[in-house]
């Protein structure tokens, strides 16, 4: 696992050190550097996944489109180069820097490493990063694919269902009175978060693409079928972001951005609680969120004793404006075996008791 990033130049980040744990939460007001953190794995990913190398630095491919070299840049740096610093549980360093040019769409870049790029989980064919525009509802969706990711948008996540849902997942995710395939452990979360719905997934093997459809099941009856759109966003949105944490095997890197899109805050805070049982299990992600309701369903499972507050890790990405410079300053609260912050910053969802205060 990546245990510390460190960047300098890069975008809004003049020198900043990132520790990095099993669960990494990554919160603050927008534009104060939670999705540059994301942003910097997603151009090595997709630097390596292109030259098996990182000799060079793709800044618009297949995973991110950042423009050019000149929007990269920290615009108050007086330096010459952006350096990427990554080190792993085992001890392993990477070293990247990418001496400045401007208006440029590829990098070259001094790389050192010293062991194997797949020693680093983010360079990993199990990679998986879902991203805050996911697929909508659709009555129809798009063709098998045989791929092993569910896609950025997680746009694949019907046909990998489709393929691969009856293979069993980790041990330590498993609802044990549910089968152990992916495709009966997704529905028993579906159900959980939606009150007794469950999907259904049908190949329509003329049109080499996949039909979805939604139902309620009681203890003794169940509803006809509804398609996507007759349902709502929520149940369709949620589905990638599952899928994502239930098919990771231990070690294994997942980037969520806003798993709380479109979902009534009960079920973000159920989400809350499976992003934090996923990485007690030994999967390390990476989640990207505004919602205090996430925040709270994690608290809750390391005061209910279901995960180890060593393998949580929350920050808070916060600007101030000193000498004429923006800066972005990171905070990191401990989350409490009581499931309490041992501090709370100043912004740090914060704003349900700042609207008390007005109201009363």
């Amino acid at each position: 696992m990546i245990k510390n990033i460190s960047l300098l130049n890069f975008k809004c980040f003049n020198n900043c050190a990132i520790p990095l744990k099993n669960l990494t939460v990554l919160a603050g007001q927008n534009g104060c550097g939670k999705s540059t953190v994301i942003q910097v794995f997603l151009l090595l990913k997709q630097s390596y996944d292109k030259y098996h190398n990182l000799d060079k630095i793709i800044i618009s491919g297949d995973y991110i489109n950042l423009g050019n070299s000149s929007d990269i840049i920290n615009e108050y740096t007086e330096g010459s180069e952006i350096k990427v610093n990554i080190s792993n549980t085992a001890e392993g360093k990477l070293s990247i820097d990418m001496p400045y040019e401007a208006n440029r769409n590829l990098i070259s870049a001094v790389t050192m490493i010293d062991c194997e790029f797949e020693m680093f989980n983010i360079f990993k064919e199990t990679f998986e990063y879902i991203a805050a525009d996911r697929i909508v509802p659709q009555n129809i969706y798009s063709a098998i694919n045989y791929s092993r990711n569910l896609g950025i948008h997680g746009e694949k996540v019907f046909s990998y269902l489709s393929l691969y849902g009856s293979e069993p997942i980790y041990e330590l995710l498993r609802v044990f009175n549910v089968p152990a395939g992916l495709i009966y452990q997704t529905n028993y979360w579906i159900n959980k978060l939606f009150h007794g719905f469950n999907f259904n997934i049908q190949e329509i093997l003329k049109a080499d693409s996949i039909s979805l459809r939604y139902q309620e099941k009681g203890e003794n009856n169940s509803s006809n079928e509804y398609r996507p759109i007759n349902v709502g966003f929520g149940i369709t949105y949620i589905l990638p972001v599952i899928v994502a944490l239930l098919k990771a095997q231990p070690g294994d890197l997942v980037i969520i951005e806003n798993p709380e899109c479109h979902l009534h805050p009960k079920a973000q805070r159920q989400i809350g609680e499976l992003l934090a049982v996923v990485a007690n299990a030994g999967i390390q992600i990476i989640v990207e969120t505004h919602s205090d309701h996430i925040l709270n369903g994690i608290r809750i499972a390391v005061k209910d004793k279901k995960v180890s507050t060593d393998a949580m890790q929350v920050l808070f990405f916060d600007r101030e404006h000193v000498s004429g410079a923006f800066n972005t300053n990171v905070y990191a609260p401990a989350i409490l075996d009581d499931g309490s912050l041992d501090y709370w910053p100043e912004g740090f969802f914060d704003e349900w008791d700042n609207a008390l205060t007005e109201l009363l």
